[in-house]
């Protein structure tokens, strides 16, 4: 089990897509195939949720999207 500031650490270790991954995988409980298979659609800001798509078992599901990658998101959006 990590620390909250190694948790931090981690992140402050990485820009980018590569940060707002390993923050998608922390916050949301991703797995990591999971989260390489994301597409923009499957992100709801609004609804704070995030569809994962064919996932374990071959199922979809639904999880919850953290305030704090709501405006990380949105910035790697426009870029």
């Amino acid at each position: 089990m990590l620390t909250l500031k190694e948790i931090e650490g981690i992140f402050d270790h990485r820009t980018g897509t590569l940060k707002l991954m390993a923050m998608l995988i922390y916050g949301c409980g991703l797995r990591l195939q999971e989260c390489l298979q994301l597409r923009l659609k499957d992100i709801d800001i609004e609804q704070n949720m995030v569809v994962v798509r064919s996932g374990k078992g071959d199922k979809d599901r639904r999880t919850v999207l953290p305030e704090v990658l709501k405006t990380t998101s949105s910035d790697t959006y426009q870029k």
